[in-house]
């Protein structure tokens, strides 16, 4: 069954390269993927990890200008994982996925029942871009896949988000392949030979599935070079 799942949806990612440098296997999501394959080969969709990493949300939280510190960020860690209220956030996709308000709420609750000073909602609202920026690389890589050389070649033709794979190439998957494979950059001979427009229209369609699930990236765009 799986080796049938694997042909029916050959970009379906089971790694990927964080931006930090990170090697992260997605052994749950691919599980999830297969479940999700299963109910229904057609459809596609963007699945957030749910796996607890204390290290991604350290990240975010002690990127705030406000000098937080390691105790209280491991507090408010632990505040942000408590599932009986949401929003639940273990990991930093989920706290992309989360809304800056319900979060910020949740935790002021939890402050006032542990008697502990909240963080302020620009804090909060700090913590959830850092972790969508860096999340939007992730949810490339799981509408594409893990080709170091597509990777490239639509950041050279400023595509390297969902947003402009459908802003630019929604209605012409074709010319987005030719300016790939007649790029510079493209270091695949066969470029031609491994991707088809099939492959691109792919892409656009996974790019419009994401954004409907989570709207928050439909902010992100690759900004044009003077």
């Amino acid at each position: 069954m799986e080796d049938m799942l694997r042909q029916l949806l050959p970009n379906l990612d089971w790694s990927y390269l964080n931006r930090d440098g990170r090697k992260r296997l997605l052994s749950e999501q691919a599980k999830e993927n297969i479940r999700q394959a299963k109910k229904n080969c057609d459809e596609w969709l963007l699945v957030t990890p749910t796996e607890y990493d204390e290290d991604e949300l350290m990240a975010c939280i002690t990127c705030d200008e406000q000098s937080i510190g390691f105790d209280v960020a491991k507090t408010y860690i632990s505040l942000m994982t408590r599932s009986k209220s949401k929003p639940c956030c273990f990991n930093r996709r989920q706290l992309a996925n989360t809304e800056t308000e319900h979060l910020y709420n949740k935790l002021v609750r939890e402050c006032k029942k542990s008697v502990i000073e909240p963080p302020s909602f620009k804090s909060v609202e700090t913590w959830i871009l850092t972790a969508r920026n860096f999340s939007v690389d992730e949810v490339l890589t799981e509408i594409i896949g893990t080709d170091d050389n597509i990777h490239r070649l639509l950041e050279a033709v400023y595509s390297n988000t969902p947003k402009d794979l459908i802003t630019y190439w929604s209605e012409h998957p074709n010319l987005l392949l030719e300016a790939m494979g007649k790029h510079p950059k493209n270091e695949d001979d066969l470029f031609h030979v491994h991707y088809q427009v099939t492959d691109a229209r792919r892409w656009i369609n996974r790019a419009k599935i994401a954004i409907k699930m989570y709207p928050w990236l439909d902010d992100y765009f690759c900004p044009f070079k003077d």
